[in-house]
């Protein structure tokens, strides 16, 4: 697909949202629904959940409008993004309770019980949020992307002195969607790596 027709299908897809009129949430309720998703866990990524329904109904709409007709090789091709299959994001917390308490040498069956384990590497530090691309699955839902919501001085406690940094590759362990601290969460070593591999 050309970029010429990327364009077309964003302009498409534009004049067909039925929130194109709506004025946008002001910062203190973004930032209060933000805070309010973080307490609970979704049972499923927010992609499965909510994005898919839309992206299906907007994909329909367009074809009816017989958009995809002469565009050219479709998605799929390296181009740019696949419309019919976006990427799946997980949104977990860093957890900072019980930060004062000691920590025994993490174990690979203390890990094995996390819900959610994967390496990723920083794409962006933005507002509070890291954000992973995410690279291997050890356990849990297959996703691409992994949200991290944090407080300040959360990293610093969970990562043992370190911070997310962008460029940078980290191991992460979730459990009860907040970030597992105690060495289960930090760089992507050696060490950190072979004891998620002894886990998974």
């Amino acid at each position: 697909m050309t970029d010429d027709s990327w364009a077309q299908l964003r302009d498409r897809l534009r004049d067909v949202d039925p929130a194109a009129s709506l004025a946008p949430l002001p910062d203190d309720d973004v930032s209060l629904r933000i805070e309010q998703s973080m307490k609970t866990r979704p049972q499923q990524s927010f992609w499965n959940r909510k994005a898919r329904p839309v992206a299906a109904a907007a994909l329909l709409a367009a074809a009816a409008a017989g958009l995809f007709a002469g565009l050219g090789n479709g998605p799929g091709n390296g181009s740019g993004p696949d419309p019919a299959n976006p990427p799946s994001i997980e949104r977990v917390t860093m957890d900072t309770s019980g930060a004062a308490a000691k920590c025994a040498p993490p174990t690979a069956e203390l890990l094995r019980t996390a819900d959610l384990a994967v390496e990723g590497t920083v794409r962006s530090v933005s507002n509070g949020v890291v954000t992973l691309d995410v690279s291997q699955v050890w356990t849990g839902d297959q996703v691409d992307v992994l949200d991290v919501a944090q407080t300040s001085g959360a990293t610093e406690v969970l990562l043992g002195g370190t911070s997310f940094e962008v460029g940078r590759t980290y191991l992460v362990a979730v459990q009860d969607g907040r970030v597992r601290q105690c060495g289960y969460s930090g760089v992507a070593s050696p060490e950190l790596r072979a004891l998620f591999d002894a886990a998974f």
